[in-house]
């Protein structure tokens, strides 16, 4: 393997490590608990709008 290569796949696997340490350490669990009580149809239609909000 090239040496190029596993500069990716170690800056690859950093930038995964990295990430789930800071959804790890910044995200309640107990607010995932509290999504659920939201409805359903509710939840999608603000991600519809976040989506569109992102791209226009």
């Amino acid at each position: 393997m090239s040496k190029m290569m596993k500069r990716g796949i170690f800056m690859f696997l950093l930038l995964l490590a990295v990430s789930i340490g800071i959804i790890y350490y910044t995200i309640d669990l107990d607010a995932l608990k509290t999504i659920s009580s939201f409805n359903s149809i509710s939840l999608l239609l603000a991600l519809v709008a976040l989506t569109v909000g992102m791209y226009f």
